[in-house]
């Protein structure tokens, strides 16, 4: 009953996480699929990549820019993104342009 409990409040805490969760998906499968959908939201011009201009409404990732940008190109491909895991602020700042 307690870990019931303990999972179910995990799982509300994490918010669009129980239903993706609940179909079999796992959280590496999650984090995946919504660091896609993060990139594409703020990826403005749709180019498959994000500049520090495109990021800097996103202090989270603003700040991360020059660690993540493995290749030093000055762009996020999607592959460096993917390495990011956004806190909660992050992603509630992005649903609303979702």
């Amino acid at each position: 009953m307690r870990k019931t409990a303990l999972v179910t409040g995990i799982l509300f805490a994490m918010g669009a996480t129980a239903p993706a969760m609940a179909a079999g998906q796992s959280e590496d499968d999650w984090t995946a699929s919504n660091n896609k959908k993060l990139f594409q939201t703020i990826d403005t011009n749709g180019d498959s990549v994000l500049t520090q201009n495109e990021v800097s409404n996103y202090d989270e990732i603003a700040n991360l820019f020059t660690h993540l940008d493995a290749d030093g190109d000055g762009e996020l491909s999607n592959r460096e993104f993917g390495e990011f895991n956004p806190s909660q602020a992050t992603i509630n700042q992005a649903k609303g342009k979702m």
